[in-house]
């Protein structure tokens, strides 16, 4: 080892050019390092976002829970969406007549109900109960096996022991399937569940279970969702671009996404269109969200050429000339369309038990009403006297 020669004990070389310290060992000056730190967040919040996925939640006795960032989830999208009544007679007609399909004439082949036996559930049925619609993207999930593959979950996760029944509808052109949740289980508690077991923990047993079924989605079909999102009748990713720019919008200059999503925004007379430059109305953002909300808003939006407005609070008296329901295929949300002295109006309700509505005039005098949990079914007053309504002031 003593023969062996190192930097550190090689003999210097004398020369009066070189400098005298040059093999010296000298101590660096220490500098706060910033980058280190900040890589290391950098790096667990990547992480942590990858882990964590992300959610929305809308509704008020009406839960869905939706799927972003879907470029790099692969597992099968399932939406499912929650009401809950305190009927009994709207949960025995739910059970015994809507999810039969009874009282649509042109449905031959009535679906079959499954589940609790109906006489069981019957004779312990309450007037609190669940209704759930779930409808998987893929066509080839079998909807009562991913049904009571959900019921057993759920009683895991919570240990009631259930009332419940399943029918699938095929009429609407998407195989979906309804679940009825009796609000009282065979043990005699009430069933209720927390907003954690409605926001994730439902979405995540279905999502999970169709994947096993029928395997993850493939990069195709991830390309053919984001294809349709400039379609989606909501706010989406790339209204938070548009909404970005200032003034109107040149569509040579932006990608082929959006000018897609201006000329569905053109389409539903959200925007103005002059050639190739177009400008977006004002409100625009509030009726997207507006319509993402509450689905049925669009469709009769669109149906009155705009001349719809969304009930914001208020004095409101006029005749109603279309009531909407959660127990119906294409409907997510109760409402009443009212036509008064000044327009007609979308009336957005929480569970509406009152029937036969129609033609009727109804008063709604909510001065502090907050728009995002909708108005009761108690809050609207049938008017016994007929005749035109007297206006609307909000």
């Amino acid at each position: 080892m003593d023969k062996v020669k190192t930097l550190f004990n090689h003999p210097r070389w004398n020369s009066s050019d070189r400098d005298p310290g040059l093999y010296e060992w000298k101590r660096p000056v220490f500098h706060k390092d910033d980058i280190g730190p900040l890589n290391r967040f950098l790096k667990k919040l990547g992480y942590s976002k990858r882990a964590a996925p992300l959610k929305s939640f809308s509704g008020h006795g009406s839960f869905h829970v939706r799927s972003e960032g879907f470029e790099s989830n692969r597992r099968q999208r399932v939406i499912s969406k929650l009401s809950y009544g305190c009927s009994k007679h709207i949960h025995l007609d739910y059970i015994k007549r809507y999810m039969p399909q009874l009282q649509k004439e042109t449905v031959t082949e009535k679906p079959e109900l499954f589940g609790t036996d109906l006489t069981e559930y019957e004779e312990h049925l309450v007037p609190f109960h669940y209704k759930i619609i779930i409808s998987p993207e893929n066509q080839n999930v079998d909807l009562k096996v991913l049904s009571n593959h959900f019921i057993r979950q759920l009683e895991n996760l919570t240990g009631y022991h259930l009332y419940w029944g399943g029918a699938i509808h095929k009429d609407t052109g998407h195989k979906h399937v309804h679940l009825a949740i009796n609000g009282l289980d065979k043990n005699g508690q009430k069933v209720r569940f927390s907003k954690e077991i409605v926001k994730e923990k439902m979405r995540a047993i279905l999502c999970d279970a169709a994947t096993k079924m029928v395997g993850e989605r493939t990069y195709e079909e991830i390309a053919a969702e984001k294809f349709r999102l400039p379609l989606s009748p909501r706010w989406t990713k790339l209204d938070e671009k548009l909404f970005a720019y200032n003034g109107p919008l040149y569509t040579r200059v932006l990608d082929v996404s959006l000018q897609k999503r201006l000329s569905f925004l053109w389409q539903i007379s959200l925007a103005e269109k002059n050639g190739e430059l177009f400008t977006l109305k004002p409100g625009w953002k509030e009726k997207l969200q507006t319509f993402g909300r509450y689905n049925t808003f669009m469709t009769e939006y669109l149906s009155h050429n705009g001349n719809l407005k969304l009930f914001q609070g208020g004095f409101l008296r006029g005749t109603v000339e279309k009531t909407i329901t959660f127990d119906k295929d294409e409907s997510w949300n109760d409402a009443v369309v009212v036509q008064t002295e000044n327009g007609r109006v979308y009336v957005p309700v929480f569970n509406l038990y009152k029937r036969n509505l129609e033609g009727k005039t109804i008063q709604i005098d909510m001065p502090y009403f907050d728009s995002m949990r909708k108005i009761s079914d108690k809050e609207i007053s049938v008017q016994k006297i007929s005749g035109n309504s007297n206006g609307i002031s909000y």
